[in-house]
């Protein structure tokens, strides 16, 4: 979950979720166990930087990428730059930078590497890609992702590369005053790598907020699949539509629903660490933009918690229980599908650290990199930090781990 993902407008009355379903697609059920079982993956640190006795400081890191030379780039949400590391763990350069010039972005949320070979910097208001040299940083044309003619506005959540393909997710709200409706539609649409523009939907979630009846409501925040879709290696889309239900649809590039694949999952109950997340943001985003709103949070986590699409094609997925409630000494838990929807195995990740505070990011190398300290991090956005369960709030690290064996 992105917490940069949360924004001003959530109030609450209509929920509807249309897609590009198309006939007999093809189906795969799968069980709660894998086909080949469970892996168990043990991660040797090879650096970490961040924290009181580094150079480097860090606000809250969204995202983690790597390139072919296995540099890493990593987004600071808050502090509005990427930060570029050799493999060895050396600071090489920045990226970006906090502003609305050309090269500039303010609460970037998202990044990938495009078609071109430019870094995109997915900024979510106003909706816009800035695209930078991965070298220096040198700007190039910016893709601006709104559209006057509709009115109303843009604001982006996700953006997502592969097999030539660039895909965004946004949302468009326009305010009826009369009626007293703000109408959002929730997207994922292509993006012409050419030119910038919004193309074909491959999924479209509406809502409709009614302003005499103000609901800030956790299932329309974070309740769609804004940030539960990815990118396969041939273009093909996988997308998590229901927040409960571990269900995804394959969608081909022409926008066809190939797959509809399942894996038997019980939602997590969450306990009172977890909610008492949910009830800060929620309370907090009541007391400072819509006071005496009425507030509604879930019970459950969503079932899935991050997707991660392999070079090979594989389907990674973070569920809720791998997130929140790991087996003994195990920091995390994956569930891999291939890209057929095969349920394949479920590979363990041994590491040190807390599950509850810090995050985990995968690679297409052999190395996964925790950020340590994240929840802290993001909730101080949030009106004030986690409760941490025992531990004080630590500043935040990056740790590169190499997968042993």
């Amino acid at each position: 979950m992105n917490l940069f993902h949360l924004k001003p407008l959530v109030l609450v009355a209509l929920l509807t979720l249309t897609t590009q379903a198309q006939a007999d697609p093809v189906r795969v059920d799968n069980g709660d166990q894998p086909a080949h079982g469970t892996r168990v993956v043990n991660l040797e640190a090879l650096w970490t930087l961040g924290g009181e006795d580094s150079d480097l400081f860090f606000g809250v890191i969204n995202r983690v990428l790597i390139d072919a030379q296995e540099n890493i780039y990593l987004l600071d949400g808050q502090l509005a730059e990427v930060q570029v590391i050799s493999p060895e763990g050396e600071h090489l350069r920045t990226l970006g930078r906090e502003g609305d010039g050309p090269g500039e972005f303010r609460n970037p949320n998202e990044m990938a590497f495009l078609p071109d070979g430019t870094l995109g910097i997915l900024q979510g208001m106003p909706g816009k890609v800035i695209r930078l040299d991965r070298e220096d940083g040198t700007p190039a044309s910016s893709w601006s992702l709104s559209d006057a003619e509709t009115g109303g506005f843009f604001e982006m959540q996700g953006l997502r590369v592969g097999g030539g393909s660039v895909i965004v997710a946004g949302s468009h709200q326009i305010l009826d005053q009369e009626a007293g409706i703000v109408h959002r539609d929730n997207f994922l649409a292509y993006v012409d790598p050419e030119t910038g523009l919004l193309g074909r939907e491959v999924a479209r979630r509406k809502i409709d907020f009614d302003l005499t009846h103000l609901v800030i409501d956790e299932n329309n925040l974070v309740g769609g699949p804004e940030g539960r879709y990815g990118v396969l290696p041939d273009g093909r889309t996988v997308v998590f539509l229901p927040r409960n239900g571990y269900e995804a649809n394959i969608y081909s590039p022409d926008g066809t629903l190939e797959l509809v694949f399942t894996r038997k999952f019980e939602s997590w109950q969450r306990d009172a660490y977890a909610a008492g997340i949910w009830e800060r943001i929620l309370r907090n985003i009541e007391q400072t933009q819509v006071p005496g709103s009425e507030i509604a949070w879930e019970d459950t986590e969503a079932d899935v918690q991050q997707l991660h699409i392999s070079a090979d094609g594989h389907i990674w997925v973070q569920n809720a229980r791998g997130r929140w409630d790991p087996p003994a000494g195990v920091f995390t838990t994956f569930d891999v599908f291939d890209g057929q929807g095969v349920f394949t195995e479920e590979v363990q990740f041994v590491c040190d650290g807390n599950p509850r505070q810090d995050m985990i990011f995968l690679s297409d190398r052999d190395l996964v990199f925790k950020v340590g300290g994240f929840w802290d991090a993001a909730l101080s956005r949030f009106g004030g930090a986690a409760e941490s369960e025992d531990e004080e709030a630590q500043p935040v690290t990056v740790t590169c781990y190499r997968i042993k064996g």
